[in-house]
């Protein structure tokens, strides 16, 4: 075979290789529009569902609908409805609930007010231990003549935690109904420590504006509703939406005396029986003495130096009212302390490897060596046992004992020569507030008969 041939075949299998190539290429770009074809189709079909179902809905709530003659809806947007008499209750036109009546509000300012280069970020700090249960804010966008601009994300902390506003809390108020451009938002109460606006776009920071609130509520709150029955119906469905940390008791009265107590199902569904078919009075209590409110428990760490607690031969007092947890406590002696007990012991020093385990030149008790006290028979002996060689013959010498009703830590006398750490971890629970900081919230009901 010539040079000539060689060469004619080298040209034709690389042009074979670069038609492959497209090919390849074709099919790629094909297989893309058809998976992006399939995505739009997706897409489509489930925005059509959405449709459908929507439609479905709402004829089967006509449908369902069509069986009542009388169908009334409350969503508090309007403080002036009629036939509603309020007893230490108030309406929020603005976030369209019922709640406590405010008894006092303060404003609670930033200390300080920090903003990301790019300004889609801010961060309000509040120094101050004053607890807070509402928000108001309000910010606009630089651009766009500047246009009011809701954030798309509002986070706040306060101790060890944090929270996201808009779930569970915003998801309730984001049908704001006033005017204004400041827009604010409930919560149970807590001490804020910072609170973080994310936006899409930049912002005004010199238009920009956030507080706390620290409301307190009235207390004997009720709210009477006048039903009108002009059908005379004797049986109603009713049903509600609220947010109740503090359980809200719903009865009704005919005579304006007797007043009978509403059942709920798990569905949020009740049934209102009259023995006259006539207008009847639904009467929505506060059961301020029954907050749901949980003290919130949160775990916190602790090390404490053996000869700051030291009470006694062998004792070592960890702080009373803490609920230390057994499984978490390491006791961890450091290297001067180790290499003092190696010299005590002079030739027997291996001894240590039977009860202290080295991880980077950082000594751990064994696990097996420290137990509770309901395992130690023989603590008052402990006291007594003050030299480290009597190890060669009883490692169990070695044990500490955790006392968790007295929060003591025992051991061997001997080991008070030798120093160590104690690390823990502890169940704390915070503070519990008053009930004048929460508030139960209904954003609406309806009644049908």
């Amino acid at each position: 075979m010539n040079l000539l041939e060689i060469q004619s075949y080298t040209n034709d299998f690389n042009k074979l290789q670069q038609d492959i190539e497209n090919l390849n290429f074709e099919i790629k770009e094909l297989l893309l529009q058809k998976a992006d074809k399939e995505e739009r189709n997706r897409n489509q079909f489930q925005k059509r569902l959405l449709e459908i179902k929507k439609i479905e809905e709402n004829i089967k709530s006509k449908m369902d609908n069509k069986y009542f003659k009388f169908i009334k809806h409350y969503d508090f947007l309007d403080a002036k409805e009629k036939n509603i008499t309020l007893y230490n209750m108030e309406i929020n036109e603005e976030l369209g609930c019922l709640t406590r009546r405010v008894n006092t509000e303060q404003e609670i300012s930033p200390n300080e007010i920090q903003f990301s280069n790019d300004k889609k970020t801010l961060h309000y700090f509040f120094k101050n231990s004053d607890i807070s249960n509402a928000i108001y804010y309000s910010f606009y966008r630089v651009a766009g003549n500047g246009l009011p601009i809701v954030p798309k994300h509002i986070y706040i902390r306060y101790k060890e935690h944090m929270d996201n506003l808009y779930e569970p809390y915003f998801r309730y108020y984001n049908r704001n109904n006033k005017k204004s451009f400041v827009t604010t938002v409930l919560f149970e109460p807590k001490k804020i420590n910072e609170v973080i606006f994310e936006f899409e776009h930049p912002i005004n920071t010199e238009n920009a504006s956030c507080k706390l609130l620290s409301r307190s509520y009235s207390d004997n709150n009720k709210v009477d509703i006048l039903i009108e029955n002009p059908y005379k119906i004797k049986t109603f469905n009713i049903t509600k939406k609220s947010s109740e940390v503090i359980p809200l008791i719903f009865q009704y009265t005919e005579d304006g005396f007797t007043f009978k107590d509403i059942t709920f199902s798990k569905e949020l569904e009740g049934i209102i029986p009259l023995e006259k078919n006539r207008a009847f009075t639904l009467r929505i209590l506060s059961d301020n003495d029954k907050l749901i409110a949980k003290k919130e428990k949160t775990i916190e760490f602790e090390e404490k130096f053996s000869k700051e607690i030291h009470t006694g031969f062998g004792i070592y007092q960890l702080p009373l009212g803490e609920k230390i947890s057994f499984e978490t406590i390491e006791i961890i002696f450091p290297t001067s302390s180790v290499e003092k007990i190696k010299n005590d012991l002079g030739e027997n020093h291996k001894i240590v490897e039977k009860f202290l385990n080295e991880k980077e030149q950082i000594y751990f008790l064994l696990k097996n060596f420290l137990k509770t006290n309901s395992e130690n028979k023989r603590n008052e002996k402990l006291k007594y046992v003050d030299n480290i060689n009597i190890l060669q013959s009883d490692n169990d010498l070695a044990n500490f004992f955790f006392d968790k009703n007295t929060n003591t830590l025992c051991t061997s006398s001997f080991f008070d020569k030798y120093p160590f750490f104690i690390k823990y971890q502890h169940q704390k629970e915070n503070e519990d507030f008053s009930q004048n900081y929460f508030t139960n919230i209904l954003f609406e009901f309806s009644l049908k008969g």
